[in-house]
């Protein structure tokens, strides 16, 4: 029979404990938790590994800009919001580059803030164009993908790509508000203060 994995001193489970028990609030356990995290590179990874979903969101728009005329906001949903995640991305990396070149230096702070600060306005934004991308998407339900001439026709691959990531986006959204409701809703762990 396995046994559960155990927790070695100095695993990332440590880390993300202590974390919990030394952060001053919830945005403070976050950026505790992201860079502990980060020095094991797993946060980098998953960064640079879900880097190709938002790639793939924007050539997929800008390939087949042209081939769905019955909506042609569609190609474009998919532009701008592969270009903003991407970027989202490419700035929480690069913080967390930062973070390993200075070790946390004074600079370091000011721009995880001012990161973190964009980062929720541009969080904010995704949501926005997720919505719109619904109404874009889903209304115009079973569009036309086999006649090019129809007036309702919309290239399947676009419109089902943009279909698919619509579903994903709300799943994702929905795990990360699920997530931070449980950070920032729980009571933090008992704390004691050393003279």
């Amino acid at each position: 029979m396995d046994k559960p994995a155990e927790t070695t001193p100095g695993s990332w489970r440590d880390e993300l404990k202590t974390a919990r028990h030394t952060a001053t609030g919830p945005i403070d356990f976050w950026t505790q938790s992201r860079f502990a995290l980060s020095r094991r590179g797993f946060l980098f990874g998953c960064i640079c590994g879900t880097m190709s979903v938002p790639c793939s969101m924007l050539i997929s728009g800008a390939i087949n800009i042209d081939r769905c005329p019955y909506q042609p906001l569609v190609p474009i949903w998919m532009i701008v919001g592969g270009s903003v995640a991407l970027a989202t991305m490419i700035a929480n990396a690069l913080d967390i580059g930062l973070y390993w070149c200075t070790n946390r230096g004074p600079g370091h702070d000011l721009a995880t803030q001012i990161i973190n600060g964009i980062t929720a306005v541009v969080i904010l934004f995704l949501i926005a164009w997720l919505i719109a991308g619904s109404v874009w998407v889903w209304g115009i339900w079973r569009p036309d993908t086999s006649d090019s001439t129809s007036a309702t026709f919309c290239y399947a691959g676009i419109y089902y790509y943009a279909f698919a990531m619509l579903i994903v986006g709300y799943v994702v959204t929905a795990g990360l508000t699920m997530c931070c409701g449980h950070i920032f809703c729980s009571d933090p762990p008992n704390r004691t203060v050393s003279p």
